[in-house]
């Protein structure tokens, strides 16, 4: 009896191991919203701005994303400094326009843009996955999700494999046209971007051009370049 006992004991060790390899084995995704410092992403930025009128102003620019160093955030935890640069042409240098911050924990990754704390990842990734992306901030509930996982997106002459889409908003009405999400590659963190909330007129639905539209926003980021400084 005592040698069945421990057969069956060491049996159950050998599970419990098996099992413990294989949890920690699972990509939970964390690779698709780096931490590293140094870590930085150019973009490629075109932007509408929609007055009550349907004027429109559009511009063209580009934005250095680099993480720069740790901090400790509003929370009173451990995050990371976002230093954001802007210039308008590619000859010109790059101009500091905002200090951001960034936060991956065990369940989600966060961003602190103009005061304002968003969830942009949810771990594991995985097709039926849903969060409130405002859930920390006192914006409107916008119920995010993944999709396209694991496809492959070029940007110029950069291509990336397995990439994963957030569908952050996807809503239209007699007088509201909304569509957001953002994709992020492996390692890489997040290489496109796209925004759009208008106010628009009843014509809208019917012919969605820009003399229906009364006011709102619309940008679209691209990758162009990434790397690491020391």
């Amino acid at each position: 009896m005592k040698r069945y006992l421990s057969l069956v004991i060491l049996a159950l060790f050998f599970i419990s191991c098996s099992k413990d390899e294989e949890t920690s084995e699972i990509d939970l995704g964390y690779d698709y919203f780096p931490v590293k410092i140094g870590h930085f992403i150019e973009y490629e930025v075109d932007s509408i701005a929609y007055d009550l009128e349907g004027e429109h102003d559009t511009s063209h620019y580009y934005v250095r994303e680099i993480i720069d160093s740790e901090v400790i955030d509003a929370l009173k935890e451990p995050a990371l400094r976002i230093e954001r640069y802007k210039k308008d042409s590619l000859n010109h240098d790059w101009d500091l326009i905002d200090i951001w911050s960034s936060k991956r924990t065990s369940n989600n990754a966060q961003r602190v843009e103009e005061d304002k704390r968003y969830i942009r990842m949810v771990f594991p990734i995985t097709g039926t996955a849903q969060w409130d992306g405002n859930a920390l901030n006192t914006e409107d509930s916008w119920s995010h999700q993944y999709s396209e996982i694991g496809s492959q997106a070029n940007y110029g002459d950069l291509s990336f494999q397995n990439t994963v889409t957030v569908l952050q908003r996807e809503f239209q009405s007699l007088i509201d046209d909304q569509y957001a999400f953002e994709v992020y590659a492996p390692e890489i963190g997040l290489i496109e971007k796209y925004y759009k909330v208008l106010e628009t007129n009843t014509d809208y639905t019917i012919e969605p051009i820009g003399e229906n539209i009364r006011g709102g926003v619309e940008f679209h980021f691209k990758i162009m370049n990434y790397g690491e400084e020391e």
